[in-house]
């Protein structure tokens, strides 16, 4: 079974994926209005007045994010903004915002809140931002790419550089801008490149690549604080703090052995007489999707044949239908080291899997011990 680009692209970064942008909501603002010419006092807005929402936007920072999603998720509360004013940081009324409210990144929203507002705003506010003793929101968690005041750079900016190998159809692909924004990371600058380009070949000789497609990340990956632990599974920071992919989806390129890596055997171990089991070729799915597997080759065996029961023992497999890996496990990251969650590595290397009894009621298994149908328990299912 082959795993999609995407699916190729999560295991490679181990992402997962679980991909991981916090405050993905902020995104489009809607078009600027006048900057008021004097800006009243900053005060408390009586109760009864409409609300005022202030953003504080940097003229060096064309590629800040937009925060107009969550404006319209503000409005979609009932809020009605009396005013909505988007003015520059060196606007005088933006200078006093800015130091008033300690405001350290921009773009910055600013909310000036009747009382009904502010208590209906606030308890949903406290996720991203703070609610000042005069009734005023402070965007405070800003997203990245944002503009610090204190620095005059605009952080999470990124530049990537990605190596493909030459000739090798079945490699993944190369990690380019389009996989790196949908994780939400901002590409600055993209280098794409193949393994024979001079500017490839010392990069490979610089980082000591080993494996192709190569990526690398510049050291602004690091303003990325909640993808910092995920990818260190995958690469690794370098001291001057750039990041580069050490274990990319296999098919991969081992520029060592000069050969493609990660070919796996999958055998079957069915039993066609229990009618009632499940599916051998459900738990394949998951575990070979799970762990982006590239199956080369996969075997069918029955139990009930001489050939299945020689297998049952060799590897001392007591419920069937189940699997064996083997092959080049070793190019996939994490596999062995986490396949007790599955199963056991046996004295060989092969994994079979052995956790029927997590399964569920669902997923019933022949036995071979008691020579009889096993029907698990309705547990916490496995994964």
């Amino acid at each position: 079974m082959n795993c999609t680009n995407d699916q190729k692209l999560v295991i490679g970064l181990i992402a997962i994926i679980v991909i991981v942008v916090i405050i993905n909501i902020f995104l489009l603002l809607g078009p600027a209005q006048s900057v008021t010419p004097e800006p009243p006092p900053i005060t408390p807005p009586p109760v009864g007045e409409q609300t005022e929402l202030i953003a504080i936007v940097s003229n060096n920072c064309v590629d800040c994010v937009d925060l107009g999603v969550l404006v319209q998720q503000i409005r979609s509360l009932g809020i009605d903004f009396s005013e909505r004013t988007i003015i520059f940081e060196t606007d005088t009324k933006a200078q006093q915002l800015v130091e008033q409210y300690s405001i350290d990144k921009l773009p910055g929203l600013v909310i000036k809140a009747n009382q009904a507002d502010f208590e209906t705003l606030g308890p949903q506010w406290a996720s991203i931002g703070s609610s000042e003793n005069d009734n005023t929101l402070v965007l405070r968690q800003v997203p990245l790419p944002y503009y610090d005041i204190a620095t005059q750079i605009t952080k999470g900016m990124v530049e990537l550089w990605s190596i493909a190998k030459t000739d090798c159809e079945d490699c993944s692909p190369a990690v380019g801008i389009q996989e790196m924004q949908s994780l939400g990371i901002t590409i600055s600058q993209e280098h794409l490149l193949q393994d024979t380009d001079a500017e490839a070949v010392a990069l490979i000789e610089q980082y000591e690549i080993t494996k192709l497609p190569a990526l690398i990340l510049s050291s602004e990956i690091r303003d990325y604080e909640q993808l910092i632990q995920v990818l260190s599974v995958g690469g690794e920071f370098l001291e001057n703090g750039t990041w580069i992919l050490r274990f990319p989806a296999p098919y991969y390129w081992d520029l060592n052995e000069n050969r493609m890596a990660g070919a796996i055997t999958l055998t079957r171990l069915d039993y066609a007489e229990c009618t009632d089991c499940f599916d051998v070729q459900e738990l394949e799915a998951f575990i070979v999707q799970s762990f982006g597997l590239q199956i080369s080759n996969d075997v069918n065996v029955d139990w009930g044949t001489e050939a299945g029961k020689e297998l049952a023992l060799e590897y001392t497999i007591s419920q069937v239908p189940t699997i064996i890996l083997s092959g080049e496990l070793s190019a996939y990251n994490g596999l062995e080291e986490n396949w007790n969650a599955f199963g056991f590595v046996t004295d060989s290397g092969e994994l079979v899997f052995d956790k029927h009894n997590q399964l569920g009621s669902q997923y019933p298994y022949f036995d071979i011990d008691s020579n009889s149908m096993i029907i698990p328990e309705d547990i916490v299912p496995l994964g």
